[in-house]
């Protein structure tokens, strides 16, 4: 497999990319599905309904070594990544976070979901070691 070279503020990053030691930190939000759907209607992609007409808003991944697949969509095109990421000392509780949103761009559009609430789940995760793929083009 030949690996793809990509230019990203100056620096050249050679895929995969490897980070090797972080935290991370998530909460899990329910929202209004048809609130999410907007946010994300002109990438051509459909918000999952866990039930009817509720989605989840997470804002960071999962506690176990697996091959991941994360979606972007910028100038028209779709992509899927596949990243991997394998972590100790992690955490997990029910409710636990509190949001505070800021004034960014970002922050207007967690509004529309109805944030600032208290989480679902949030959870910690002391040490991730995570690898990013290319992305392929799916539209």
């Amino acid at each position: 497999m030949s690996q793809s070279q990509h230019t990203i503020a100056g620096t050249v990053l050679t895929m995969p990319v490897r980070i090797r030691k972080a935290d991370v930190h998530t909460a899990m939000f329910s929202v209004p599905a048809d609130s999410a759907q907007k946010l994300i209607d002109y990438s051509g992609l459909r918000v999952c309904q866990f039930r009817p007409g509720r989605a989840v808003v997470n804002l960071t991944l999962r506690a176990r070594p697996q091959v991941l697949k994360t979606y972007t969509y910028s100038d028209g095109t779709t992509r899927e990544v596949p990243w991997e990421m394998k972590n100790s000392g992690v955490r997990f509780r029910p409710g636990g976070a509190t949001l505070r949103l800021g004034d960014h761009p970002y922050a207007k559009e967690l509004a529309s979901l109805g944030l600032p609430k208290r989480a679902m789940v949030s959870g910690s995760v002391a040490n991730v070691d995570m690898t990013f793929g290319d992305a392929h083009i799916l539209r």
